[in-house]
């Protein structure tokens, strides 16, 4: 995992504590506090929720379509776009911290980068998916892709028995893989 990818789950993690304890406020003292409800949704939809699913999503979902990320200079800018919109737009809201008309300019931040990662995750899942869809389908008569390959064999009347082990090519604990070689 990047620096940048492991930066947004330790932001999700620092807004989920904030969220909490603004939350754990909120109910001793519900009158005090109530005026934060804003900031405490925000910290903890946006902040923890969205900051975890941008650093999990940059790092999975390229690795199980097998390409690479479109734009990995822009995820830098997302991380500071989505922290600096999150946290203005907390500090700004009902004239907290900053004057009221702060709000549209750090939800305008916010806005942008959600754009930025859909728009590099959307470009980078496209681009897996025209891969897949060029193995699963190749180009009639071979095209950019060279000469068609032969059609392949037909499969053996009596199939060939796999095991667990082919199946799973990591190594295993000495336990389980005695289960799995004892399983028919």
């Amino acid at each position: 995992m990047d620096r940048t990818t492991r930066a947004f789950v330790y932001c999700s993690l620092a807004y989920l504590v904030a969220g909490v304890l603004l939350g754990g406020a909120m109910g001793v003292d519900p009158v005090g506090w109530m005026g934060y409800r804003f900031a405490h949704v925000h910290l903890l939809l946006l902040g923890f929720m969205g900051m975890m699913v941008y650093g999990v999503g940059y790092f999975i979902l390229p690795r199980f379509n097998a390409v690479a990320l479109a734009w990995p200079r822009l995820v830098p800018l997302h991380l500071w776009t989505a922290n600096v919109g999150l946290v203005g737009l907390c500090l700004s809201r009902d004239g907290l911290f900053l004057p009221e008309p702060w709000v549209a300019p750090f939800a305008t931040l916010e806005i942008f980068s959600v754009f930025l990662f859909v728009t590099n995750l959307g470009v980078t899942l496209r681009r897996g998916a025209v891969h897949t869809r060029m193995a699963v389908h190749p180009p009639a008569g071979g095209g950019a892709m060279g000469p068609a390959a032969p059609a392949a064999a037909p499969p053996s009347s009596t199939p060939r028995p796999v095991s667990l082990r082919d199946r799973f090519p990591f190594t295993l604990d000495p336990p389980v893989a005695e289960l799995l070689d004892r399983r028919p």
